[in-house]
């Protein structure tokens, strides 16, 4: 969050900027959704802010909306947390009926541009340059609109638990290891140790992204087509 800022706000129906969070292996991003400010009086100003938390990045975003509300006297942060499972149902329904927050984090922008406010008479010409190219592209609309902007990404990638490979008397290579060995070496842990499972994935289609990969495959055609 920035601070020292106008907020902006439209007398139409209520929209959205977006601050997105994309967790993805290669282009990791996140937008959020923020939407016009509603004007209590001339000098005071009311800005929600719809959140998801991953846990530890709580504290410092509650620190920053400290930090704004402190600098900008006159702006409330109506901030609100909500469950990561009810957020995108939860955001759509309040902009279908123009209640939509000022502001929100959210891992899928596309899904909101239809609510966004395009932010490109607000900010310097120059502002998408001081994002990484890749994300800065889900934050933008068909047309080139500016919904949002990168916040912060997630990185995936795999782990193993040391002390289950140590109880089954089985060494962790090293160097390159191709996915085939891996899961050899998983079962030969379940088989030894008499865990529930040898390997286990998220389901989310950004996290076995990673894997789809590492054996050459890709969601997308060449030319990105399908």
């Amino acid at each position: 969050m920035e601070t020292g800022k106008t907020v902006y706000k439209e007398e139409s129906m209520k929209r959205l900027i977006i601050l997105v969070l994309i967790a993805s292996l290669l282009a990791p991003a996140v937008l959020l959704a923020a939407g016009r400010a509603e004007q209590a009086s001339p000098d005071s100003e009311t800005i929600r802010f719809m959140w998801f938390t991953d846990g530890p990045d709580r504290p410092a975003i509650e620190a920053l909306v400290a930090e704004y509300q402190q600098q900008n006297p006159n702006v409330t942060i109506d901030f609100s947390i909500v469950p990561f499972g009810e957020l995108n149902q939860l955001l759509r329904t309040q902009a279908s009926a123009g209640q939509a927050p000022d502001l929100a984090r959210v891992t899928e922008p596309y899904r909101f541009f239809e609510f966004g406010l395009d932010l490109r008479p607000f900010v310097s010409s120059g502002f998408a340059g001081e994002f990484l190219a890749d994300p800065m592209k889900l934050a933008t609309g068909p047309n080139g609109e500016l919904f949002g902007f990168p916040h912060d990404l997630t990185m995936n990638g795999p782990f193993i638990n040391v002390s289950l490979f140590r109880q089954a008397g089985i060494e962790i290579p090293e160097g390159d290891v191709p996915w085939e060995t891996w899961f050899d070496l998983a079962h030969r842990v379940q088989q030894a140790t008499g865990v529930p499972y040898a390997v286990a994935a998220d389901r989310s289609g950004h996290r076995l992204d990673g894997i789809i990969q590492s054996f050459g495959g890709s969601y997308f055609t060449p030319d990105g087509s399908a």
